[in-house]
């Protein structure tokens, strides 16, 4: 029996057209990738997602607020630590970058929701800081330690920060996306010093990110130079 002849005239069928057509675009592929291994051409192949960063070049001090040792971290206490050095106060900040998929996600209400210690007062409502981004800010009581802790978040993409209503179909695709954190520990949140004071530590802290997220990445010597340096230490 012949799969590939017209039953009537004997003729190649369609399907012997389209397998060879198959064969043919198989064959020619294996062809040029052979040609470019044997040439060095490298072919281009979809590179992997930039990794998650927490990025832990944080300047010491931002305005009044002065870098302090971190404890041992819990879901509570995460972040690099800042005193205020007039007030005392506490502000945890940090700075992630990475694939949209791991960044867009994991806020606050998110993160506090598991803990039991910790309630919601205010959910998260998008502001517009005085430098004209965009933050989400929400409200919550820690029970344990008897205080409230008032957080800011927002996203970074083409040197914008933003507080989209949708941040993982705004910045699907994105594989080099910011967020900064900034959670206060605050004895008084209906003081508006207090909240004078945090919003001048946010608009600091976005603009020493932008600083950092902005500088050029170091630069590579190659192999070569390397392995001389490495010879003549």
């Amino acid at each position: 029996m012949n799969l590939f002849a017209n039953k009537a005239d004997g003729q190649p069928s369609r399907f012997s057209f389209s397998l060879r057509g198959m064969l043919a675009a198989l064959t020619l592929i294996a062809i040029v990738f052979g040609l470019a291994r044997l040439s060095g051409i490298r072919v281009a192949s979809p590179a992997p997602p930039d990794p998650f960063e927490v990025i832990s070049t944080l300047p010491g001090r931002i305005g009044k607020w002065v870098k302090v040792p971190a404890a041992i971290a819990t879901i509570e206490t995460l972040g690099q630590p800042y005193r205020h050095e007039d007030t005392g106060e506490v502000v945890r900040a940090w700075l992630v970058r990475g694939h949209f998929r791991d960044v867009a996600v994991h806020t606050p209400e998110i993160a506090f929701a598991f803990v039991s210690s910790i309630e919601i007062l205010e959910p998260a409502q998008r502001t517009t800081l005085a430098n004209g981004n965009e933050a989400y800010t929400a409200l919550f009581d820690d029970t344990n330690r008897g205080q409230n802790l008032r957080a800011y978040w927002t996203w970074r993409n083409d040197g914008v920060w933003s507080a989209p209503d949708a941040p993982r179909i705004e910045f699907v695709g994105i594989r080099r996306l910011s967020k900064l954190y900034a959670i206060f520990e605050s004895p008084d949140e209906t003081s508006e010093e207090t909240r004078i004071r945090q919003a001048d530590f946010i608009d600091r802290f976005m603009l020493e990110a932008n600083r950092i997220l902005d500088a050029p990445p170091p630069k590579d010597d190659g192999p070569l130079l390397r392995g001389l340096k490495m010879l003549t230490r």
